[in-house]
């Protein structure tokens, strides 16, 4: 039945976004609210789950959905909103530390 409710919910979603205009520039995908190119991704974002099927192509990009955008947090993060990682999830994406590039970024002068 679960199954059944997900599948009729992804359906909707999905003509749902068929009524929306896909936005006709590069520019315009940065804003839009729910169309995403996977290169207008953010180093804290990925799309979940990783199989989620695009929903159109402009200029030879996958275009997906914006509802399928998780931002990430490390395991600080989630502890601080009361929550804990299961002991063995895996991450969905391992983001390098910032190297200090360009000067730093460090305090002081």
């Amino acid at each position: 039945a679960a199954a059944a409710a997900a599948a009729a919910e992804a359906a909707e979603v999905r003509s749902r976004l068929r009524s929306q205009p896909m936005p006709s520039s590069l520019a315009a995908f940065k804003k839009d609210a729910h169309y995403v190119l996977e290169r207008d991704l953010g180093r804290y974002e990925v799309l979940h789950p990783s199989d989620t099927p695009f929903v159109g192509l402009f200029k030879g990009e996958r275009v997906y959905p914006r509802a399928s955008v998780v931002r990430l947090m490390t395991e600080e993060r989630w502890f601080r909103q009361a929550r804990c990682l299961l002991p063995a999830q895996a991450p969905l994406k391992r983001v390098p530390k910032g190297g200090g590039g360009r000067g730093g970024g460090g305090r002081g002068g």
